[in-house]
């Protein structure tokens, strides 16, 4: 289910829905993070650029996913990159101050944006302890172990 879904018609016009094109860059990195989006339709990625011009891709976000909800709250929510979309897509945005009204108010919503974050942790957890690992065999063992919980 996505999260969107869990909004009253009320809460659902508070957000703002932007439809953007392919390559359109919706939030700039160190620009300022004061509302989170959700993929309604689409897919957008979140990258920076090296010195060297060497593209790096943080994160993949598909149709149901949001991005923001780390920043937003945060001592420093700046974007640590451009919030880039890889083709047209639909993005539904929440501003801080909407968006801690619905969470006070809609405890469906709070429990999905909760779950979200977490699986969003889980993952991130995951990656780390993969990329600190030393040997590509531990690695190799680690994925395949990890893949049988995912069944």
């Amino acid at each position: 289910m996505n999260i969107i879904d869990l909004l009253t018609s009320e809460q659902l016009n508070k957000t703002k829905l932007i439809k953007i094109t392919k390559d359109y860059i919706l939030f700039n990195e160190d620009e300022k993070c004061d509302s989170i989006g959700i993929i309604e339709e689409g897919k957008v990625e979140i990258s920076t650029y090296l010195s060297n011009g060497e593209k790096i891709i943080y994160n993949s976000l598909n149709k149901g996913e949001m991005f923001g909800a780390n920043l937003v709250f945060s001592s420093e929510p700046f974007y640590r990159g451009n919030v880039i979309s890889t083709i047209d897509s639909s993005i539904r945005i929440i501003s801080k101050n909407d968006l801690k009204k619905i969470l006070m108010e809609n405890e469906n919503f709070l429990e999905k944006f909760l779950e979200m974050q977490s699986n969003f942790t889980k993952s991130l957890n995951f990656k780390i302890k993969l990329l600190s690992m030393d040997s590509a065999k531990d690695r190799i063992i680690y994925l395949l172990e990890n893949s049988k919980n995912e069944e």
